[in-house]
């Protein structure tokens, strides 16, 4: 094995090894480091442009990483940069995103090819439903009050809410909208109302006690004193929590986002937050980010804000490639590849 320009190590191949494959990302990623003892990991680039063109006609997979500098990529970003190796390399047969989203990296190229796309959903689902859970005891137990009342040494008892027994509206009960569910469930008893695309798909399912598709997500908002948005960035779900839904949400509702910033109404959830039409908010994400200096949600009372870091742990990216290292050696072994993304819906 020899070690290449941006520090991944690069094995030789033998005539038995299969489906080579490119890493899109930054150089020196501390995160790919499960990558290294894995024979056919040919190159590791940034900008699709330097691979070589050995590597391009050879390799059968792309993982896709952080790429900060897009420089090279246009106005398509990293969606751009992987149209390009689509393009290119003529044996490509699957492409992984090392993120559970996939927005940023699905341009039309890869859309409309016969290429498979897979993420890593599941691998975030722990920490996200964590924070969850704390976004929904920082209101029933009025952390923000306790803080102030710390803060001023003041000593005077007030009441507090229990989370069991509430119900908890889940927007997306994909794996990480799941995960929060459950892990409110197990540990406090709420009530759990479920939103997908394809409600039949959790028929079965143990931790949902109410099912609902797209067009009853009024309904459901009606109903819940927590709705959990775990929704992916897609055509459909841009601008879902709309000023509509959000009116019809509880005067003791609160949002919490760890899906996309996208599938808000931003301004009319401001609103409603500032004149107090529902509890409040806690969010993970914003529309655009980073979060204007100037956003009234850095300064509403009422809003618990994260700079986009509930899923941030020290090890998350090692852990997704982990996951990318334990498929490559089933698909390399002719097992059928999981998380499979439906290009067309966007996740």
């Amino acid at each position: 094995r020899t070690s290449c320009s941006t520090g991944v190590i690069v094995h030789r191949m033998s005539h038995e090894d299969e489906h080579e494959v490119l890493v899109l990302c930054d150089a020196g990623e501390p995160s790919l480091s499960p990558m290294e003892g894995i024979s056919g990991i040919l190159d590791t680039q940034s900008d699709p442009s330097m691979f070589q063109r050995e590597h391009l006609d050879r390799a059968s997979v792309v993982f896709v990483g952080q790429v900060t500098n897009l420089s090279s990529a246009g106005v398509g970003g990293v969606a751009s940069m992987v149209d390009m190796l689509v393009s290119r390399m003529p044996k490509l047969k699957w492409v992984h995103s090392q993120s559970a989203g996939v927005g940023h990296l699905l341009g039309p190229g890869l859309a409309q090819s016969l290429v498979t796309l897979t993420n890593a959903r599941g691998v975030y689902s722990r920490s996200l439903a964590e924070f969850c859970l704390l976004s929904m005891l920082y209101f029933c137990k009025d952390i923000p009050r306790i803080r102030d009342q710390q803060s001023r040494r003041e000593w005077t008892p007030f009441v507090i809410e229990e989370l069991h027994g509430k119900t908890v509206g889940v927007v997306g009960f994909g794996d990480i909208g799941r995960a929060a569910a459950e892990k409110a469930k197990i540990a406090c008893s709420v009530r759990v109302l479920a939103l997908r695309r394809n409600p039949e798909k959790s028929g079965n399912d143990n931790v949902a006690d109410e099912l609902y598709g797209p067009d009853r997500l009024i309904d459901m908002v009606r109903q819940c004193h927590f709705i959990v948005c775990a929704a992916p960035d897609t055509p459909a779900t841009r601008g879902m929590i709309s000023r509509e839904v959000i009116g019809a949400m509880r005067s003791d509702a609160v949002f919490i986002n760890v899906g996309r910033g996208t599938i808000v109404d931003e301004e009319a959830l401001c609103e409603a937050l500032k004149n107090r039409k529902i509890r409040g908010a806690a969010l993970d994400v914003v529309t655009k980010e980073p979060l204007d200096p100037a956003s009234p949600l850095y300064t509403l009372s009422n809003v618990l804000l994260s700079p986009h870091t509930a899923d941030q742990t020290a090890t998350f990216k090692h852990e997704s490639t982990e996951f990318f290292v334990e498929m490559l050696r089933d698909f390399r072994a002719g097992k059928a590849l999981r998380n499979i993304v439906d290009k067309h819906a966007g996740y």
